[in-house]
């Protein structure tokens, strides 16, 4: 169980038994998830309602690599991903990449790559490579997307006992005809036996992405108060630029487990607040089962936003601004049985508290709600 857990510091490929026909391998991963909330909520954290849902976190993948030659490597992998919104399966290209190894300390990627943003970024759909149901909420949802197209530059070396890595990436994002995203950065990370630290910095030089509730708020406060077509810009998101920071660390200590992240993004130039997210989870194995608890929580800074060059329409754009506001804390208990080679059965209770959640209507500063989840899942590598 331990080597387990270890393994998922690397690629969720780590994860998978191979199945080779002649130089290409065939590996496949597969999560089945269960949830119900204590109430039907407009939560933009919460996924489940009152009726049991099992398809909106799902998800089933296929990964295919080939060599090409002794210095290059193809890969691509299909998703099938539960959506939250349609509760159907999507189907996507979700890697798509040729990969060469330059030397023994580098390599490059071509393609559609994944974007290290996070501690499980590389095996971020591979439920059996990490203990709790899902990635916490709080962290990983701070993510608009999780792959793009683009170069990524890898380099390994030995720094004494640990073992120095860094992904520099340069990548376009192109989701719908206006929601797109130039992003750019670097993870760097230092793994050792038991401990790992890793810190990741990117930035976008020209994001748009369409809220719709946000741009219904802008185009009525244009008729109602005359907004300039530059002081709605200020509103959207529209080729604006932005930050994302992380760092965490990881501590896998005989039967003890330890995880930390904290992320903030920051989007200038629009009404979206500046937001700084936490979680901290521990467990403890015992035999093949590891219990645990978590506790996580989501700020935002209104204060970080500046409508002064409004002038008498400035209170406008800053009650916009503060109605953006997503905040609360969550308390998560579970538990995670390796009962077979290969498959896990989990089990988590969440409770929120303390939300804001002014634009879905759901709690407000001085009448803060809360809100459960129970969920359930089997995750398997095949």
């Amino acid at each position: 169980m331990k080597r387990i857990m270890k393994a998922g510091l690397t690629l969720a490929t780590s994860f998978m038994s191979v199945l080779c026909f002649s130089e290409t391998a065939i590996q496949g991963y597969g999560s089945f998830k269960v949830g119900v909330g204590n109430k039907d909520a407009s939560f933009s954290r919460g996924i489940y309602g009152e009726d049991w849902g099992a398809k909106q976190e799902s998800a089933f993948g296929l990964q295919f690599q080939s060599d090409i030659n002794e210095r290059t490597t193809a890969t691509f992998q299909v998703l099938a991903e539960g959506d939250e919104v349609s509760d159907e399966f999507a189907t996507e290209f979700n890697w798509a990449y040729f990969d060469y190894i330059a030397s023994d300390a580098i390599s490059v990627a071509v393609g559609r790559i994944v974007l290290p943003l996070f501690y499980y970024s590389d095996f971020i759909n591979v439920g059996y490579a990490y203990t709790t149901v899902v990635p916490p909420r709080s962290v990983y949802r701070l993510s608009i997307y999780n792959s793009a197209e683009g170069v990524s530059v890898k380099t390994s070396n030995f720094v004494g006992d640990y073992f120095l890595t860094s992904n520099w990436f340069v990548t376009r994002w192109q989701g719908s005809e206006n929601d797109y995203a130039n992003t750019n950065g670097v993870q760097v990370a230092l793994n050792g036996d038991s401990f790992s630290v890793f810190g990741t910095y990117s930035y976008v030089d020209n994001i748009s992405f369409q809220i719709e509730a946000l741009n219904q708020t802008a185009s009525s406060l244009q008729t109602t108060y005359g907004l300039t077509d530059e002081q709605v810009s200020d509103l959207l998101i529209d080729e604006d630029y932005a930050r994302f920071l992380g760092t965490g660390f990881n501590i896998d200590y005989q039967d003890i487990i330890v995880n930390f992240e904290v992320s903030q993004t920051i989007i200038e130039d629009s009404a979206r607040l500046d937001e700084t997210a936490w979680y901290l989870m521990g467990g403890y194995r015992i035999d093949n089962i590891l219990p645990y608890v978590m506790y996580e929580t989501t700020e935002n800074d209104p204060d970080g936003k500046d409508f002064s060059s409004w002038g008498a329409l400035e209170q406008v754009g800053q009650t916009v601004a503060d109605r953006q506001e997503v905040s609360y804390s969550a308390y998560s208990l579970g538990f995670r049985w390796d009962f077979s080679q290969g498959m896990a059965l989990k089990f988590q209770h969440t409770i929120y508290s303390d939300i804001i959640d002014i634009q879905n209507s759901f709690g407000s500063d001085g009448d803060e709600e809360t809100f459960s989840e129970s969920l359930v899942s089997i995750d398997a590598v095949f």
